[in-house]
């Protein structure tokens, strides 16, 4: 009968050291997972406040970027006398121009050039019709591919 016991008694310490390692080895896993966590919690917030700043930054870019389309500052991408080709007729000129100047995206300007003939009107009055320019602006671009004849 000792033997027996002393076979259980070795399997059951057996048992125990089994329970041990395992329970040590996932102690072990878990603590690296949470070192893990930590630093991508840490590269998660370094990201976002980066991103916070990044947008701020975005928005005075573009902020900035309208009050110098709006107020005619800021660099001019061509004049009047760069208006002067001969194989550009006076839509496509007056359309560089107002592109130029920042009063029409190129997008508005693919617009009124589609629309003038849906609409029989030149590029100046299908512009404003569309409402991407005032009169004023009209008035200026108007002077400005007359300069060029």
């Amino acid at each position: 009968m000792t033997i027996p016991l002393i076979i259980l008694g070795l399997g059951l310490a057996l048992c125990l050291f089994i329970r041990h390692a395992l329970s040590v080895s996932r102690d072990r896993e878990l603590g690296l997972l949470e070192i893990r966590r930590k630093n991508i919690q840490e590269k998660h917030d370094f990201i976002l406040t980066k991103k916070q700043a990044l947008t701020a930054e975005l928005a005075d870019k573009e902020r900035e970027l309208a009050t110098l389309r709006n107020s005619g500052e800021g660099i001019k991408a061509i004049s009047t006398r760069d208006l002067e080709t001969n194989d550009a007729d006076e839509n496509e000129k007056t359309s560089r121009y107002l592109l130029a100047q920042g009063k029409i995206t190129l997008e508005q300007s693919q617009k009124a050039l589609d629309k003038m003939n849906t609409l029989q009107m030149d590029y100046l009055a299908v512009c404003l019709t569309m409402g991407f320019i005032d009169l004023e602006t009209a008035k200026t671009a108007a002077k400005a591919g007359k300069k060029t004849k």
